[in-house]
């Protein structure tokens, strides 16, 4: 009787090591992440000129001050 529980232990145990392999080998071939030497496709658009940074800029910090004092939270810089 003791053979026949040690052989079914065996016998689940391995079942359970390839069960689980099963399980992992479906995480392995996820691509979250790109190969190594792939490369994005060229950008189609041009950068922006100095004015248009510029103007970008202070586009950027003129709605930084509007929100800030309609917050009434106007920090000194």
């Amino acid at each position: 009787m003791t053979s026949n529980r040690r052989l079914a232990g065996v016998a689940f145990a391995g079942l359970a090591t390839v069960a689980a392999a099963i399980l992992l080998s479906g995480c392995a071939s996820d691509n979250a992440f790109p190969a190594v030497h792939d490369m994005p496709a060229a950008r189609s658009e041009t950068k922006l000129t100095p004015d248009q940074v510029k103007q970008a800029t202070d586009d950027l910090i003129s709605d930084r001050d509007r929100i800030e004092a309609k917050a009434g939270g106007v920090q000194p810089r």
